[in-house]
């Protein structure tokens, strides 16, 4: 299925179909992997062992994205309509779930960048 896709979307749903597969077997590290090199296809690079520095930066670029907004300023922003951020939102999502299962680290890396995205 992955080899016959015509286009990046196309490869995203197999490949999400495969890493449900590999969460619904209890092979998370597979599922992980697969998610964070199908996020590459996106330019959104994401280490599967984030270490404290690359949590700490990630902690920072978020708060600095954050600022000082109010709740209602974030309530109101936009909603996200880009096919393609939508696919990046998706699979950042889909990895969490098999993430949590082995490295908590990873899960508040995502949460942080999924922050990020969505105040873009």
């Amino acid at each position: 299925m992955i080899g016959h896709s015509q286009n990046r979307k196309d490869t995203t749903k197999a490949q999400l179909s495969r890493m449900q597969l590999f969460s619904d077997q209890g092979r998370y590290h597979d599922s992980v992997k697969i998610g964070l090199d199908t996020l590459q296809h996106y330019d959104v690079i994401i280490p599967q062992l984030p270490g404290k520095a690359a949590i700490t930066a990630e902690l920072l670029k978020t708060k600095a994205v954050l600022g000082k907004k109010k709740t209602l300023q974030l309530y109101n922003l936009p909603e996200m309509d880009s096919p393609e951020n939508l696919e990046i939102m998706r699979l950042l999502m889909h990895t969490i779930a098999p993430a949590y299962m082995f490295n908590k680290k990873l899960v508040f890396f995502i949460v942080l960048r999924m922050i990020r995205f969505s105040i873009k």
